[in-house]
């Protein structure tokens, strides 16, 4: 699980750092992902293959943190 939360806070800290290139608000640094995520809820959705786990990230506009949950695949 340590993994797959790195990879969705690296792709909320890259997503953040390239709006901030191109519009004029801050982008992330050690204690935020940045201005975007005040405005816009984050949403990230990582399907492990391998072991058939869907992890879901979210981060409102009033949370500090992304929030994780582990869902088993059956199909």
């Amino acid at each position: 699980m340590d993994e797959v939360e790195d990879l969705g806070k690296n792709f909320a800290e890259m997503v953040s750092t390239e709006v901030s290139e191109t519009q004029e608000i801050e982008g992330p640094d050690k204690e935020s992902y940045g201005d975007l995520f005040l405005e816009y809820d984050l949403r990230i959705i990582v399907r492990e293959e391998e072991t058939r786990k869907l992890s879901t990230g979210s981060k409102g506009t009033n949370e500090a943190e992304i929030s994780w949950y582990v869902y088993e695949i059956n199909y």
